[in-house]
């Protein structure tokens, strides 16, 4: 009996060494990582892109409505406004089309796979949501007519949005 209780002592004193130790260099890492669940993307004329991130939903859309991003030219095409999603960076591969005051879902081959964006140069923003319905993570793009590569980080930075973006929400001045 007394062999087994101090086996008992011993196994347990060696798993609470053992786990405790893993689990709190688990913690110590966790704790560096910069947790940025909304980001704002503005590009220059020579097209160096700027992120400016953001803990929460509030402070994201209250710095969107202070920032508004002014349109490139006053007077506006009568065709739609829309923002164009491409499969790959730089623009290639395939092409889809979100337009303006509408909440894009991207379904079936498109879902998870955009992986870059040119924006309308009609000013305000272009919102690509890591979830459908606007859900989670938003990143908000600078309608510049710019094109946007999106290799930046997503939430606790352990992915990039290259690959995430299920919805998109396109908006003009």
């Amino acid at each position: 009996m007394k062999i087994a209780v101090r086996l008992l002592a011993f196994l347990s004193l060696f798993g609470l060494v053992l786990f405790g130790s893993v689990q709190h260099s688990a913690q110590a890492k966790e704790g560096n990582k910069k947790i940025s669940h909304y980001q704002v993307l503005t590009q220059d004329e020579d097209g160096t892109q700027t992120a400016v991130s953001f803990n929460n939903k509030i402070a994201f859309d209250q710095y969107v409505k202070q920032h508004p991003v002014k349109p490139k030219h006053k007077f506006f095409p009568a065709d739609r406004i829309y923002s164009t999603l491409y499969e790959n960076i730089n623009g290639g591969g395939w092409s889809i089309q979100a337009y303006a005051n509408v909440m894009t879902n991207l379904a079936g081959n498109a879902n998870d796979a955009v992986s870059s964006v040119r924006t309308h140069p009609h000013g305000n923003y272009t919102y690509v949501y890591i979830d459908a319905n606007g859900g989670g993570n938003a990143l908000a793009l600078a309608n510049t007519g710019g094109l946007y590569n999106l290799l930046g980080p997503v939430g606790d930075g352990s992915r990039t949005w290259n690959d995430e973006v299920s919805s998109v929400l396109v908006r003009s001045n």
